[in-house]
Parts: C-alpha cells; structure tokens; sequence
C-alpha cells in the first residue's frame, strides 16, 4: 500500500539510464516493477511479433496482480527514419500495446515518455499523432503524453501523481514547473499587408496537387518572377498549358520531376536552385493518405505516408547545408489530422506531428520555419475524395487561406492552426482532446451539444423511434455519399450497405457529438 493509488508498472524502454532511474524510484514507492531491459531489447528482440509476445505475457501478469496498474512507454531512439529497426519497433510496439488494451477490454492507464529536450523531441513527435489518433477512436483508454527530463530523479513520482488526477493528458515537466498542453485561439490575429519578394525563387515540393496548383497561380498573379516546382510524377499535359499561359505573365516557371525524398535527386534540384536562384523559400506541400481504422494500420501505413512527409521534410536540412545561396523560410503545409487524431489517421497525423515538431526546433535554431495545420480546403487537396463526416462545416476559398499564411510568415509565427471545425460538436465528438481545445470553446459554444438528445426527450416515447431512425439514416447517407436516403434498407447491417470498420468509427464520433 502507498500514498498513490499505482500499485504496479510495467516499464517499456530503449534506454539503460532511463530503465535503471525508474527501476530506483520504483524501489523506493514499494511498487512492483517489471521491465524489458535495454540488453533484451537490443540483442534478444528481432522482430516485433517476438516483442509483441514478450510484453503480453507482462501484461498478462499485470492485470491479474495488480489493482490499478500504469504502463510506462519510452522509446527515446525514436528517430523518425523508416529504415531504422528501431523506429519500426517504437511505433508498432506503441500501436501493438493500445491495439492489445483495447481488444482484451484492460483497466490499464499508458503514460508515453518523451524528451524535453527539443532536439530530441522532434525526432520522436510521430509518437503522438499516433496516440492522439487512437485516443479518439478508443475513448475508453488513458494514454498520457509526458514530455520531461527522462532521467530525473523523482520523474515517476511526477507522472504517477499526474495519471492519479486524471486531469490533464497531455504534460511536459520543465525543471520544478509543470505545463499543460492548450490549443490557444489567435485572438490578435489580423491579414497583415505583405510584400513578396520579387527577387525570391520559391520552390515548391509537392506541386502537382490541387493546393500546389493553386499555389503556383496565386503566386503568379502577384507578380512573383521565379517558381520552381518539383514533383515525383512527371508534369501532366494539363500542367503543362496550365505552365505556359501563367508564364505569359513573365514569370519564370520551371517544372523538374524529382522525388524530393530521394538525396540523389535532390542533389541535381541543388545545383539547379544555386545557378539559377539568388535566394529560394521552401514550400513542402507533398503528401498522400492512407486511411484505415487504428486497428487495422501497421508500420507499412506509416512507413507509405512518411516517405512523403517526414523523409521530404528532414531532407531540408541536406538543401540547407548545400544551398550556396540564402534560404529564407521554410513552410511545412501540415494538417489539423496532427493535433485532433482524425479517425483512421494514425499513420498521417503522426507524420504531420514530426513537422509541427521540426518547425518549432527549426525556428528556435535561428533558422525560421513555419508548420501550418490545415483544415478541409474548398474542393481540392487530398481529402476532397475522402468520404468522411468532416467536423469542418464549411471551408474558406483559396485566396483566404494564402493571405492568412504570408500573414503568418509576416509574424514570423512557427505554429498555426486554420481551420473552419465547429469546436463545439469537436470536443463533444472527442472527449479525449476536450482539455487541450477548451479555451478555443466560448462560454455558449456548446449550447448544440446534446441538441439532438434534448430535441428527443421532448418528443412522445412513439415519436423518438422514428425520429432517431430517420438521424441515423440520414448521418449513414452523408457518410456513403448516398443521395436519396430512401434508397438505404433499415433491415440490412452498416456492412451490408458498403460500410467498412473505419467507417464505423465515423459513424460513432458523429452520433457522439449530436447527442453530446
């Protein structure tokens, strides 16, 4: 028995200093502490179904033995290269446990570790996109986001009294201070008049999309005098006019194919950028998606979304170093997937964390870097395919969201989050983030929380039947792109009418957040 309410631990880590300092702290609360230590993970752990296997039977032990038991995840090698074994093995280790917890329905609460060290942090970020993904769809688990000197002495103390209060999920320790994770509004935030600078090329990665495109014209109708764009396809026939007739207008528009992830290739774009430019900004705007619930996501999925996020993005630095001319700024297009865990995002929202992370190391090295969380844009981008149930109501045009960001890079800002989500139904829809976002929610923001339930109760007990009926029918329609809902049978199952399991998930935050 002792003063905290953890009786057990079971420590996850790739560090001997880290394992030996919990292991003492440990010793000295009375808890039983069992760990995998840095010589098995190292030399007995090969691949990730023997380490699966080997921290069930921990698990096993635990829940058996123990009364509340807490669950200590620190990969502190993590280093964001999906050819390293031991990223791979940090990530699906993470994803592996969470999976594991959920299955066997476990009372465990799961505090992950990381550095606070900003050069560190950064390299281990795609960690928390992923936990914040499946914090959202699985609600019922703790997972707690722990930034902290891993090797101070009394840090278990710390985090055991954070996990006991239950409050605040998302934590960093600064010597004797504690900090709490909030997403803040911008409540000064103003379209800034802006200047671009004629002489500047601006490169643009991942051109070839609906944003890179719309980009490309907005830049050229303010009269920029050089682009350079690489994409990894070669240019399109329809580009290619598209090319042509905006350089009517005397800008210089050059198109290279060029896998940017790819350091052979980037070479040959730095020779160009040094013969032919007197300075460049950098835009990284490449990405792809591939969406499936937690469950079903894998270390292949977030490898496939890193190649062109994190790769492209940790390639800057190699540009940086052999550019023979200034880099003025770097803007990372990252997604507002980062900061909510959008349902069946796992894989991207943990590749856009490591940009987030990236700009805010960049931008303290001296070395300004913007990383800008977008929201749904209107009608292009990668998600305008994406059959979902957006917490966007609506998104703003182009225009808008260019103006806001040379804005931002006016203000030298490194973060920024711009998007149209209606916070209220957010926040009902994903309890697990409602610290974090809550002074972005005015006080009336949720007077429609739970509006659908109180409409309900006011309603006969004959009528709400047919009236939920009627929401469920119409919430299935929007999400399976069905017109006509009449067309949708009441007597087959969510599967029978073309729903998938990360539909499913979908389905579940909407209804969540219509009845609050």
């Amino acid at each position: 028995e002792t003063e905290h309410e953890i009786d057990s631990l079971v420590l996850f880590s790739s560090d001997a200093e880290v394992e030996s300092q919990i292991v003492d702290d440990a010793e000295q609360q009375l808890l039983s502490l069992d760990t995998i230590s840095h010589h098995e993970f190292l030399f007995k752990i090969s691949d990730i179904n023997e380490f699966e296997e080997l921290f069930f039977t921990r698990i096993e032990k635990l829940t058996t033995d123990s009364n509340h038991a807490l669950i200590l995840y620190n990969w502190s090698q993590f280093m964001s290269d999906i050819q390293n074994d031991e990223s791979r093995l940090a990530y699906q280790g993470l994803m592996s446990l969470v999976k594991y917890i959920h299955q066997r329905s476990l009372q465990i609460d799961v505090a992950v570790l990381y550095s606070r060290d900003p050069s560190l942090f950064y390299k281990q970020s795609p960690l928390i996109g992923c936990v914040r993904t499946a914090m959202s769809e699985f609600p019922e688990i703790k997972i707690y986001q722990i930034q902290a000197d891993i090797k101070e002495t009394g840090l278990l103390d710390r985090v055991i009294k954070d996990v006991c209060s239950q409050d605040d999920l998302e934590i960093k320790y600064d010597q004797q201070t504690r900090y709490v994770q909030k997403v803040f509004p911008y409540e000064n935030f103003a379209l800034l008049p802006y200047q671009l600078d004629q002489q500047m090329c601006y490169v643009i990665i991942g051109g070839m999309g609906g944003v890179g495109r719309e980009l490309v014209t907005w830049l050229t109708n303010r009269s920029v005098s050089q682009i350079l764009i690489l994409g990894r396809s070669p240019c399109s026939e329809d580009y290619k006019l598209i090319i042509h007739s905006l350089s009517e207008d005397a800008a210089e528009i050059v198109y290279h194919q060029c896998d940017t992830s790819d350091e052979s290739q980037l070479n040959k774009e730095i020779t160009w950028m040094n013969e032919h430019c007197s300075k460049v900004a950098i835009f990284h705007l490449a990405g792809v998606l591939r969406d499936k619930a937690f469950n079903e996501q894998g270390w292949g999925d977030y490898e496939y979304v890193a190649r062109s996020k994190v790769h492209i993005a940790r390639n800057i630095s190699k540009i940086e170093k052999a550019l023979t001319i200034p880099l003025s700024c770097v803007i990372l297009f990252s997604s507002v997937s980062s900061e909510i865990g959008n349902v069946g995002q796992a894989n991207y929202a943990a590749a856009n964390c490591y940009l987030d992370a990236l700009a805010e190391y960049r931008t303290g090295q001296g070395k300004y870097t913007l990383s800008i969380n977008w929201g749904e844009w209107n009608g292009i981008g990668m998600m305008k395919n994406r059959r979902t149930l957006s917490l966007d109501q609506s998104s703003w045009a182009s225009d808008f969201y260019f103006c806001v960001l040379f804005s931002a890079i006016q203000m030298k800002s490194s973060r920024l989050i711009v998007s149209n989500i209606k916070l209220s139904k957010f926040i009902s829809s994903f309890v697990a983030h409602r610290s974090r976002f809550s002074p972005c929610i005015k006080d009336d923001a949720s007077s429609e929380d739970g509006a659908l339930l109180r409409l309900l109760l006011s309603m006969e007990l004959e009528q709400r039947e047919q009236y939920l009926y009627r929401h469920v029918v119409n919430t299935v329609a929007r999400l399976l792109g069905v017109k006509d809902e009449k067309t949708i049978s009441l007597e087959k199952g969510f599967f029978e009418l073309g729903m998938d399991s990360l539909m499913g998930l979908q389905l579940r935050s909407a209804l969540q957040g219509d009845l609050g």
